[in-house]
Order: C-alpha cells, then structure tokens, then sequence
C-alpha cells in the first residue's frame, strides 16, 4: 500500500502548484484527486497543510462553497473535512442553495438524491450517497471502533454546528439500539444525549473533553 501511495504522489503531484494534476493534467483544478489524495493519506505529512488549504481555497473562493465532483469527492470530503477542522464548512456545502449542491436538488423539488447534479439521470440512486455519512458520523457523532467490530465500542464524536438548531440520529446496531441527538438551548450552548446499549462500551469526544462509558443513557452540556 505504501508503494502504491509514494507511486501515485511521485507522478501526479505537482509541487510548485501544491496539487494533484492528474496522469494527463487537466486545464483546471480538480478537487476530487485532491480530496481523495488528502483522504486516502497520499499526501506525505510535509506537503499535507499546502495541499489542503488549496483544496479550501478552491471550495471556498473559487467555487464560492461549492464543491465540484461526484461519488468519490463527496465520499472523500464528507469524511475529510470533519475530521480535520472543516465540519461547519462541510455542512455550508451540504445547504448551499445553488448549483452544484444537495440544497439546491432540494430546492428543486428532490425528495431523494438524484443520481447527479445534473438531473440527467434516476432521481432516486445512492450514487453521492455518503453524504449520508456525515450526518450519522459527524454531525451527530455516531461512530464504531475499528478494533472492536459490530459496534461493541462505539465512538461518539459529534460536531456541533451554531447554524443549527438541533440533531439527532438513531442506528440499529447487532449491538441494539444507539441513539444520539443535540440540541443548542442557547447561542453556542448545547446539550447532547447518547444512548450507549447494554453489553457495550463507548469512547466520548467533545471538546476539550473525553471519557470512557459502559451502557446507559447520557446527557452532556457542550460550551463552544
């Protein structure tokens, strides 16, 4: 896998632009190599912050927030951003209300994800789907533990966002039922509850907080 990656960053990185370019460079930036590249951990730790602030450059001033891509930048970036500092701005792509975005399918009528941006195609398919993802993993903080399969650790990570009111998601687990939900009781002032089921353990990360938990029902008061 390393050979792979050191391969892949050898012939499409180009340093002076602080971009992936592509085997056959295209006239203009393209964000889905980027994304993918900072996602997948192409990108050697020395070059990461020059790529990933040319990549926020590119949604935010180029494309005035907006992201341009299809199933592998949405799935890349939905992961990427909120991990790594951008969750408000992963959100702002998620409602900008004009072309391309999921706000504006929605504004047009969308009652399910179209297969693209383009409405040239089904209107009921999975194909940017993992923007499911960030509602679930991130915005309210549902997460497994690779080292323990099926869900008998859960991490819950959530990010909190002021332009929102509240957030709440469930999943049925092997392990049972896990819930996790926030509300903001006042500007910058959130209460979050979890469920964690029984027979299981969970990790919590807020911020400038972390603890262990065994199964039970939560409620934490978040400051931001």
């Amino acid at each position: 896998a390393e050979r792979v990656k050191t391969g892949i960053h050898r012939w499409i990185y180009d340093s002076g632009k602080a971009e992936y370019i592509g085997n056959v460079p295209y006239d203009e930036y393209v964000p889905v190599l980027n994304i993918c590249a900072l996602d997948y951990g192409i990108v050697p730790e020395e070059d990461r912050k020059r790529v990933e602030d040319r990549l926020i450059r590119n949604i935010v001033e180029e494309k005035e927030n907006h992201l341009y891509g299809g199933i592998f930048a949405v799935h890349s970036a939905y992961e990427y951003l909120p991990k790594n500092g951008y969750a408000d701005l992963a959100y702002q792509l998620i409602v900008e209300p004009s072309w391309p975005s999921f706000g504006w399918m929605v504004g047009e009528g969308a009652t399910t994800r179209w297969e693209g941006f383009d409405r040239g195609s089904s209107d009921i398919h999975h194909f940017m789907g993992a923007v499911d993802n960030y509602f679930y993993r991130h915005l309210c903080g549902i997460n497994f533990d690779g080292k323990e399969p099926g869900f008998r650790k859960i991490l819950f990570r959530p990010h909190f966002i002021k332009d929102l009111d509240h957030a709440e998601a469930t999943y049925q687990s092997i392990q049972g039922e896990i819930k996790a939900s926030w509300v903001q009781t006042a500007p910058g002032v959130f209460e979050y509850k979890i469920t964690v089921p029984p027979n299981t353990g969970a990790d919590l990360v807020l911020p400038g907080d972390s603890q262990k938990l065994g199964a039970g029902n939560y409620v934490f008061t978040v400051n931001l």
